[in-house]
């Protein structure tokens, strides 16, 4: 009877390890989805603080620091499809 118990509870453990690492790998593919390249992120964020934070104080007028961010975000990806093509 003992032998029995713990082999359900063997059972039930093993097959949480197995949900659990199920759920690890789900979550790592859709973090991967959004973030494939950690370089190109980190530059998409420092491209849009920079947005927040610089284009108000530089003396550009206001309807140029959306073209201004966008020639950034561009440039960043262009960068990063170079460096992909080179790999």
């Amino acid at each position: 009877m003992e032998r029995e118990a713990r082999n359900g509870t063997r059972g039930s453990s093993e097959l949480g390890a197995a949900v659990v690492s199920a759920l690890i790998r789900a979550a790592r593919e859709v973090w991967g989805l959004f973030v494939e390249d950690g370089s190109f992120t980190i530059g998409i964020m420092i491209c849009v603080a920079l947005a927040i934070g610089l284009l108000p104080r530089v003396a550009l007028p206001s309807p140029w620091r959306g073209p201004a961010l966008f020639a950034a975000l561009a440039a960043m990806l262009l960068e990063n499809v170079a460096r992909t093509a080179r790999k």
